[in-house]
């Protein structure tokens, strides 16, 4: 027969299981959210955007977002890539996105040159990455591209979006 003392002890180390239980759920799902995250804000998924161009036919246009857990790290950088509709390589922007203490980051997309000259409407497709630029290889740098955004080991990224470009002199 169990006396109170022993069903006392009994309770206390049940309630003591649970207390660390629910401690570690706790502390795991905070980790699991404090990873850093990227996104677009601007422009939108389908947008059709007015690039004003020069003599030599390039252009840029802005590209903004939002992120958590970038700029408090020295390590990392938000970079825009873009991906023509016709090319099989995403372009890295350069330089990379210039990236507020509030999260908030702003960057530039460069389009077309002399010997690409773009009709209306082309399509583009854009994504954003938190990444370490030492983990971005040699030949990547040297090209400014890369096969997939994958290869510059993101930490983060965003959606990738589909934008329709208008060149205009």
């Amino acid at each position: 027969m169990l006396t109170d003392r022993s069903r006392f002890g009994k309770q206390r180390i049940i309630l003591t299981i649970l207390t660390v239980t629910f401690a570690l759920v706790s502390l795991s799902l905070n980790c699991l959210s404090s990873r850093p995250s990227v996104g677009i804000n601007t422009p939108t998924d389908g947008q059709s955007i007015e690039v004003q161009t020069d003599s030599s036919n390039q252009g840029s246009f802005t590209v903004q977002g939002s992120s958590s857990r970038v700029s408090d790290n020295p390590e990392l950088r938000v970079f825009v890539l873009a991906l023509a509709k016709d090319s099989n390589s995403w372009t890295i922007q350069e330089p990379s996105a210039a990236t507020n203490p509030n999260g908030s980051w702003s960057g530039r997309v460069r389009v077309g040159s002399y010997y690409d000259p773009r009709k209306v409407n082309y399509e583009m497709k854009i994504v954003a990455v938190a990444a370490d630029p030492s983990n971005i290889e040699p030949m990547a740098k040297a090209l400014h591209s890369v096969s997939d955004p994958k290869d510059l080991k993101p930490v983060a990224q965003s959606e990738v979006i589909s934008v329709a470009i208008n060149p205009t002199k």
